[in-house]
């Protein structure tokens, strides 16, 4: 795995151990984009997607190029932009409101946007 995330990562496996995996000077982003759908009594109804950044796919590009087997782990943002190219992580029980610091992930799932 590659970390894009712009953190340090902490696995925990199902043993509990803690493995770290550091930042890497790679950081995938990507920016919010509104689309109204309706809008009922003064009430707008809005769908949230997320479109890549400048140079994030040529970053992708990149990492995959240097390291062809390797899946990509960035946030969960970037994840929903980049559906099957990049990869977010699923909190252990109990770490999941945690600053990225302090948060621990599972070792033995990711989630995926991809469309099956």
């Amino acid at each position: 795995m590659v970390n894009a995330t712009g953190h340090d990562i902490k696995f925990q496996d199902g043993f509990g151990r803690v493995h770290k995996m550091p930042q890497t000077d790679f950081i995938i982003s990507a920016k919010p984009v509104i689309t109204l759908i309706k809008e009922e009594n003064g009430i707008s109804f809005v769908r949230r997607t997320f479109v890549p950044r400048e140079h994030s796919e040529d970053m992708i590009n990149y990492i995959h190029k240097i390291h062809p087997h390797k899946k990509i782990i960035g946030s969960i943002i970037a994840a929903q932009a980049f559906p099957g190219k990049v990869f977010s992580l699923v909190p252990c029980r109990g770490f999941e409101k945690l600053a990225p610091s302090k948060r621990r992930a599972r070792i033995d799932q990711l989630i995926t946007f991809e469309e099956e």
